[in-house]
């Protein structure tokens, strides 16, 4: 979709969420401009230049997805988490600022606490864009997410990586089996969006939000069980002490 039109600006559009936010819009009749380094090397989110050229007059908001999104990958690189998650929002949010008619921006966060690299870095993500709205005037719109999964999640996650094990009867190994694991589904989440969307469209004034999105919750090992029981695989559950 050309940016020469009114539109929604989505980053990281071509991940699992991604995706499914912008098919999901289309779908409900908006112009959708994508931003995903993985398709276009001149849309890096790190780059404040690279976000210029796509945050214009005909943007109306952005939702900004673009992030490294797991535990395990901010512990691994550290200053990468920190550069992409940190830099990429303060990227976003000074693009937004520079224009006269400012676009809202809705921020996909997480309800992980701040006691890891991703999670530290998501809560300075959140500080950083309160002040920016706060000074400049953004309407910016925070979702603290549990685990979303559906269609086309990544395959090392803990529920597609049971899926495909009890699918090929193969043995789940779990390490803290009372661990609690809070989830919610693609399609709930983008109903969620929609219903935000419609609030920022009608409220030029909207401020400064910050939303948990109520997930529902059960163990790991729960939730283990469930799927090897409704994929009726013969795969075993083995705890890992």
């Amino acid at each position: 979709m050309s940016n020469s039109k009114k539109h929604i600006l989505v980053t990281g559009s071509n991940g699992f969420m991604g995706k499914h936010v912008c098919n999901y819009l289309i779908k409900k009749g908006f112009n959708i401009v994508g931003f995903d380094k993985s398709l276009n090397s001149s849309q890096d989110i790190t780059i404040v230049q690279d976000v210029n050229k796509y945050v214009n007059k005909n943007t109306i908001g952005i939702i900004h997805l673009a992030a490294i999104s797991r535990v395990k990958t901010g512990e691994e690189l550290p200053w990468n988490c920190i550069r992409i998650n940190i830099m990429g929002t303060t990227n976003i949010l000074e693009s937004a600022k520079r224009l006269i008619k400012k676009p809202w921006v809705i921020l996909s966060s997480t309800i992980e606490e701040p006691t890891n690299i991703y999670g530290l870095s998501k809560y300075c993500c959140n500080k950083i864009a309160q002040y920016y709205s706060g000074k400049y005037g953004l309407n910016v719109f925070v979702l603290e997410l549990p685990t979303v999964h559906g269609i086309g999640d990544n395959q090392e996650k803990f529920i597609p990586k049971v899926m495909k094990l009890a699918s090929e009867n193969q043995n789940i190994e779990i390490q803290n089996p009372d661990n609690m694991l809070e989830f919610i589904e693609i399609s709930d989440l983008l109903t969620e969006i929609y219903i935000i969307i419609k609030e920022l469209l009608k409220d030029s004034n909207y401020g400064y939000e910050k939303k948990y999105i109520k997930g529902a919750k059960t163990t790991y090992l729960a939730m283990a069980k469930t799927i090897v029981n409704i994929k009726e695989s013969k795969s075993k559950i083995i705890i890992m002490r």
